[in-house]
């Protein structure tokens, strides 16, 4: 009884499921209901179903829409405090030559970087000798020194935003694994040793692993962490500076709460697998937590 139950509950969402794409995709041309997943309903679909509620993109624009989340992320890179000319130089010839050449490699100008017109693997598979590889070795040594950062545009573009100024008193609520954190430290400015020039980043994690993984990453930046102190907390409960009065608190705070990862399908394609509307409702009870708690220690004004 409890199996027939089921298949009768399971049919009965899967017929509901067919509906509401059928009605989203409309007909296909000889009168039939076209289906936006054209096999049997799989999470995919369910994906698709409820991200067309949403109507976040046009109707007409949402197979161009649906096409891109499976394209892979170029490769996109920013330089740090320590890049200077001659590295810069060295490869910039080639994507200047690229950029010129209108193949898609670009300047990201705000967040002093650049964006390849190729993904990784691409840039992997170029040949001994060709300008691929003399710009893959380029990247890897800058990497090493610390004098460039592989990171995703999305993942830049908050610490550009929030316009850091030296002896500034910052927060990173759920910093791990760190990209964000060493812009952060980076837009106090240069510090001495023994000091931290009046500004303070801290970065708070709640899980020991990926705290360790915020440590190694952000120790490439010498000197600068002199001014990051790491904290393992839950952030919802984090507590407040411990100055009191009209000081008190945090001058800006970057809160990349936790989430489902609906975004990071272009670098974790898994996520249409494992997708459920479920999943976003069991995050959004922490994620308010954790915001309400940044705006409680933001400093007033």
């Amino acid at each position: 009884k409890r199996r027939a139950a089921l298949h009768v509950h399971v049919s009965a969402a899967e017929e509901r499921a067919a509906r509401v794409a059928a009605s989203l995709e409309g007909t296909a041309g000889d009168g039939s209901w076209a289906w936006p997943d054209e096999d049997a309903w799989r999470p995919k679909a369910q994906f698709d179903v409820y991200y067309r509620l949403q109507q976040i993109v046009p109707r007409h624009d949402w197979k161009q829409f649906s096409d891109s989340l499976h394209l892979p992320l170029p490769v996109t890179f920013r330089y740090t405090a320590d890049a200077d000319a001659a590295f810069r130089s060295a490869g910039e010839e080639y994507l200047q030559r690229w950029e010129s050449n209108g193949w898609g490699t670009r300047r990201l100008g705000a967040v002093d970087g650049w964006q390849l017109h190729m993904d990784k693997h691409e840039l992997r598979a170029g040949v001994a000798g060709s300008e691929q590889a003399e710009v893959r070795e380029w990247l890897v040594r800058g990497t090493d020194r610390g004098l460039l950062v592989r990171q995703e545009v999305a993942s830049m573009l908050p610490a550009c935003l929030l316009n850091v100024q030296p002896g500034e008193r910052v927060l990173d609520m759920c910093a791990a694994p760190g990209s964000k954190t060493t812009q952060l430290i980076e837009r106090l400015g240069p510090q001495l040793p023994g000091t931290c020039g009046g500004g303070v980043v801290v970065a708070n994690d709640a899980d020991t692993t990926r705290c360790h993984t915020l440590i190694h990453r952000t120790a490439r930046l010498g000197l600068r962490t002199a001014a990051l102190v790491v904290t393992q907390h839950r952030a919802q409960c984090m507590p407040s500076w411990p100055a009191g009065g009209p000081s008190a608190g945090f001058d800006k705070i970057v809160c990349d709460v936790p989430c489902t990862g609906d975004g990071t399908s272009r670098k974790h394609p898994e996520v249409f697998h494992r997708w459920e509307v479920a999943n976003g409702l069991r995050q959004h009870g922490l994620q308010l937590r954790i915001a309400l708690r940044g705006v409680a220690l933001l400093r007033v004004g």
